[in-house]
């Protein structure tokens, strides 16, 4: 559900800053949980780092030009 939520927003560019903001939280807790929790179908942790410093550039530069949004 968080997932669809962080996708949803990245993908309409609606609340860019707070869907970056969302999966950050996001995977950082999926990442120190990823030993005691980890199942076969999901993220490895290389993917988990990937989608973090895309989310921190995200956050940090704001929706871009042609968002709908304004930066935080």
């Amino acid at each position: 559900m968080v997932e669809m939520a962080i996708a949803i927003g990245f993908l309409l560019g609606l609340l860019t800053q707070i869907a970056a903001l969302l999966a950050l939280v996001y995977t950082t807790v999926l990442f120190a949980l990823h030993n005691r929790f980890a199942y076969a179908g999901g993220p490895t942790k290389q993917t988990l780092v990937l989608v973090f410093f895309i989310s921190l550039s995200l956050f940090i530069t704001g929706p871009g030009i042609l968002a709908f949004d304004l930066p935080i």
